[in-house]
């Protein structure tokens, strides 16, 4: 049994653990952070909150084991109960893959993220376009453009923010589409059990082209060590049909997302994240140069 509670979080606040690539296959010798964040503890729960996940289970919780994984600062608690036992979500089981990402794994996944697309596309399910639900977040470079003196830009960034900015503003039109997205799949986000790849946490999904959801993939492959971006993109049918125009419009966006958010203060509640959105701005912006 897990236990998690919801709270007021960033609207699409996430990132994977960083391990540079210095060329392509070749991973460098820096360790990979967990892609874990602050948990609140079960005993930090209000009173009130605790009493009714016992009432929930039928019996006073004697103990509580934190579960790691995930930005979220809410609860994820495994109880013991006594003598009472109380399905709140399912406790999959299975693991994370290994990283660094292993061939064998990552072909498992990639399968499994191009049926994902194939089966939810067309799909009855309410969910916003992602323009509707990224809006917002996807105008990094438009924002840094008014700021082209701060030092904390990168050098690459700086000389090229205006055609950066002009490019962002276009991934709407290149990103619209009818599949039911995840758009937020990375490897914590990924179980592998015995009946095949389980694709976890879905607090984002959204409507759009079915290669988004491949392109957001990519960046955090390659920090943990995996082949980089466009060498993703080629082992997977969805990558290789993909419009070249259309993928350097939304590598442009989140880029320019990931860049812009990791110059800001951390949120309440998510001290770790902005170490990992600067390391998927790195591999963002090195795979966006490339196409430029």
């Amino acid at each position: 049994m897990i236990v998690r509670t919801l709270e007021n979080l960033p609207s699409y606040e996430h990132d994977i653990g960083y391990q540079p690539v210095t060329q392509p296959g070749q991973t460098a010798c820096v360790s990979t952070p967990p892609a874990e964040g602050a948990r609140v503890a079960w005993l930090d729960v209000p009173q009130p909150v605790r009493a009714a996940i016992e009432r929930i289970c039928g019996s006073c919780v004697i103990e509580a084991q934190t579960q790691p994984g995930g930005f979220s600062p809410g609860v994820a608690a495994r109880p013991s109960t006594g003598l009472w036992f109380a399905l709140v979500i399912d406790d999959l089981s299975g693991r994370q893959p290994d990283i660094p990402w292993q061939n064998g794994q990552l072909d498992l996944v990639l399968a499994a993220v191009g049926k994902l697309a194939e089966t939810l596309t067309g799909v009855s399910v309410e969910a916003p376009a992602i323009s509707e639900y990224l809006g917002d977040d996807f105008t990094g470079w438009r924002k840094l453009s008014g700021k082209p003196s701060d030092d904390r830009i990168d050098p690459w960034s700086r000389v090229h923010l205006a055609e950066l900015a002009a490019l962002e503003a276009t991934w709407a039109a290149h990103a619209g589409g009818d599949t039911l997205l995840h758009a937020d799949i990375r490897a914590d986000n990924l179980l592998l059990t015995d009946s095949g790849v389980m694709v976890v946490d879905w607090p984002h999904a959204c409507r759009g082209a079915a290669f988004t959801d491949l392109v957001f993939f990519t960046p955090s492959v390659a920090m943990q060590g995996g082949p980089e971006p466009a060498a993703l993109l080629a082992r997977s049918p969805a990558g290789q049909d993909a419009d070249p125009d259309a993928v350097r419009a939304v590598v442009c966006a989140l880029a320019g997302y990931f860049t812009e958010r990791s110059l800001a203060p951390p949120p309440p509640g998510l001290p770790t994240v902005r170490r990992f959105q600067a390391a998927q701005a790195e591999v963002a912006r090195r795979w966006l140069a490339g196409m430029l």
